[in-house]
């Protein structure tokens, strides 16, 4: 029988060497290949309840209880309030302006009263701090309205002097805060049911036309109610009447015949030609957004305003 040689040792060694180093190699792979896929099955499972979480905090009947218990009363405190202004500016001189205070500031009292029981779970922290914002609003309003001196004014002097009053400045502030962060809770939902890739555009000061039309309903709403937060315009109408006639300039070329390049430059247009009406939107609606998902709230459906 033929002595193996040293050579031959070497290689039988160099193979095992080789076969434990593949062998070797083929388990780490797996486990590694393992770790990865556990790491992604978490990652999908941490993702998932996020969106369940999301779904759960601000579920739909969430928000149907907000709007009939916060935001209702506050709206109707609001018409009160462009009302009762209308009612000073343009009213007799024989008439009684400080009984018109009177009764905006028990209108405003009633309303915080109503707003404040509200339940609105906190796990829902946009409608939570709209709830909180709402009362601050409607509080100030009733201070202002108890404050404010009407003897010796006539109706357009009294009138100025309550808009330029800083506890009315401060509560419309937060007021538009507020309608805000309610806008701002219906994108959260519009992300649970559907993938919107264009968060970061809510955030653009000069946003063009290109990208307005990239932008859902939802998310336009939500852009327009923070426009009229930072540049103070406490309007009676909502955003999406301001929605509406902005897609309307854009679609008809009136923006791009009056050289208007921006959405900004389009809404300030609008809101200084007093040309947006309180049910704009709803009188549209069909024509424009017939296929939009949108929560189900009357102000967003022309038949349960």
């Amino acid at each position: 029988m033929k002595r193996l040689s040293l050579a031959d040792y070497l290689l039988s060694l160099l193979f095992i060497v080789m076969l434990v180093c593949i062998v070797g190699a083929f388990f780490y792979g797996v486990e590694i290949g393992k770790k990865k896929a556990e790491e992604k099955y978490e990652q999908l499972l941490v993702e998932k309840q996020a969106r369940e979480n999301l779904l759960s905090a601000y579920h739909q009947q969430y928000f149907v209880s907000f709007y009939h218990t916060v935001f209702l009363p506050w709206r109707e405190f609001q018409k009160s309030w462009f009302e009762s202004l209308d009612r000073i500016r343009f009213a007799d001189p024989s008439g009684n302006p400080g009984s018109i205070l009177r009764d905006l500031e028990r209108s405003a009292q009633h309303a915080y009263e109503t707003v404040s029981i509200a339940s609105v779970p906190d796990s829902s922290p946009a409608l939570w701090e709209a709830q909180k914002k709402y009362m601050q609003s409607l509080k100030l309003f009733a201070l202002a309205a108890g404050r404010i001196d009407a003897r010796g004014k006539t109706g357009p002097e009294l009138a100025d002097a309550i808009e330029g009053d800083a506890y009315v400045t401060e509560a419309m502030q937060y007021a538009l805060e507020a309608q805000n962060d309610f806008y701002e809770a219906i994108t959260i939902w519009n992300e649970t049911v559907q993938n919107v890739p264009h968060r970061p555009l809510l955030e653009k000061s000069d946003l063009s036309l290109g990208e307005w039309q990239g932008l859902n309903l939802n998310f336009k709403n939500r852009y327009m109610s923070a426009w009229l937060m930072d540049n103070g315009h406490f309007v009676e109408y909502l955003p999406q009447d301001l929605v509406i006639r902005i897609d309307e300039m854009i679609r008809s070329g009136q923006a791009e015949a009056l050289g208007l390049a921006t959405v900004p430059s389009i809404a300030e247009t609008l809101v200084q030609t007093r040309a947006v009406r309180n049910g704009d939107f709803l009188g549209g609606q069909s024509r424009y957004y017939a296929n939009e998902p949108l929560m189900q709230l009357p102000f967003f459906s022309a038949s349960s305003y």
